[in-house]
């Protein structure tokens, strides 16, 4: 008798678990961050990041992409951006940005790769600026 009733308690126990999972009331999963296509002149404020290919792109003015904000991470994942080869021009321009990452970002062909100002705790991980002036 004690164990049928102990099995019924596990069993409800259970029961009521899958029952949470089932409604959509248990842990969701995480929110993926925006996946964009890399265009010149793209502004970037908020997590996200590039499909990957390679991307032969003109700076607009401004940099080709144009990163500002405050507590984000942007993944280049495989995105590769070449200027013109011309020494003219930014490829990744980080402006009046704070605590933002900068991910596997492969920068080449401009006059500069990589220009960040009045920026704090601007972190680059696994990046690269090569064959720029």
């Amino acid at each position: 008798m004690r164990i049928t009733s102990g099995l019924r308690r596990i069993t409800a126990i259970f029961g009521a678990a899958v029952g949470l999972a089932a409604s959509g009331r248990a842990q969701a999963a995480p929110i993926q961050p925006p996946t964009w296509t890399l265009r010149s002149g793209v502004k970037i404020t908020a997590s996200g990041r590039f499909r990957p290919g390679a991307y032969r792109l003109t700076d607009s003015g401004q940099g080709v992409a144009q990163v500002s904000g405050h507590d984000f991470t942007l993944d280049f994942a495989g995105a590769r951006i070449s200027g013109p080869g011309r020494s003219e021009g930014v490829g990744l321009h980080i402006m009046d940005a704070r605590r933002v990452t900068i991910r596997n970002a492969d920068v080449s062909g401009f006059l500069w790769g990589v220009v960040v100002e009045r920026s704090r705790g601007v972190v680059l991980q696994n990046c690269r600026a090569s064959y720029n002036a």
